[in-house]
């Protein structure tokens, strides 16, 4: 996917064939299968699944992907799932997109789930800050704003955690990276 345009090859790269328009991210699981984040007519964006490597697409969950052409939330794959922040907060799929499950109840959310170093600890990048959840998605920290100096939070901004050094990194397009210490 490049500016909403998504091409796909079906011989290993040699030639690509346009799949179509407002197409704002997506992930392939092989053979054919991908689920993308598709923008909507009216505004908002869906989740779209293919098993026939782009020639067709159905939608696959009842969740609307958080952001917009701007803001692509991207899925994160963490121990055999694939993640996802949308509008309600985060959904996981462990078949390949066919199913989601909410995992998280958040608004807000823009990026993540980003894991930690412990078992149910993640982290979101939302519209007032990065929140933490050490409970699974049970409960969220109070936003934590952004390093002084970075500025607003907007269109792709990314969010990782370092375990070894118990510290977030930060950073958006032709940005600085940032480190937010976490103290824990």
């Amino acid at each position: 996917e490049q500016g909403g345009l998504m091409i796909a090859s079906d011989d290993g790269g040699a030639t690509f064939r346009e799949v179509g328009k407002g197409f704002i991210g997506g992930w392939v699981f092989g053979s054919g299968t991908a689920v993308v984040s598709r923008e909507l007519a009216g505004g908002g964006a869906e989740l779209q699944r293919t098993v026939d490597g782009g020639r067709t697409f159905a939608r696959c969950a009842d969740f609307s992907v958080a952001g917009s052409m701007s803001f692509r939330p991207l899925p994160k794959w963490y121990d055999g799932k694939l993640y996802w922040a949308t509008r309600e907060g985060v959904i996981a799929s462990a078949d390949e997109g066919a199913t989601w499950e909410r995992v998280a109840s958040i608004e807000g959310a823009l990026y993540g789930p980003v894991f930690g170093a412990r078992e149910g600890r993640f982290f979101l990048l939302t519209e007032r800050g990065v929140v933490e959840t050490r409970d699974g998605g049970a409960t969220f920290s109070e936003p934590v704003a952004p390093p002084e100096g970075f500025g607003s939070v907007e269109g792709l901004t990314w969010l990782e955690f370092a375990p070894g050094r118990d510290a977030l990194y930060l950073m958006k397009m032709a940005g600085e990276l940032y480190r937010m210490e976490l103290g824990d």
